[in-house]
């Protein structure tokens, strides 16, 4: 089942959490609720049928997503819509160690 991650789109100093950091991973299809929805500005959503290891590696805080680049598409759709659905594939060009 694919999953539904939620990214900060904007530094939390407050967490020691900054842009491009996994804040939670949950089922697609589970409500991410009030907060984050409220806060549209604050985060956005990739959908993605990812591995439990690549799971791991965002929650433990080995691996987020990168600045992002304005004119990739990628990124104009997530930052346009605050989601995106995309293969493991895909999402893998868009990730860095931390």
């Amino acid at each position: 089942m694919p999953s539904k991650i939620l990214i900060l789109r904007e530094d939390k100093p407050a967490i020691g959490k900054v842009v491009g950091d996994v804040v939670d991973i949950i089922d697609s299809n589970q409500f991410e609720g009030s907060e984050v929805q409220a806060m549209g500005k604050s985060y956005v959503r990739v959908i993605s049928d990812i591995s439990e290891e690549l799971k791991e590696e965002f929650i433990s805080g080995a691996k987020r997503f990168r600045s992002p680049d304005l004119e990739d598409p990628f990124y104009k759709e997530l930052l346009t819509n605050t989601y995106v659905e995309v293969t493991e594939e895909v999402l893998l060009n868009y990730v860095e160690l931390v």
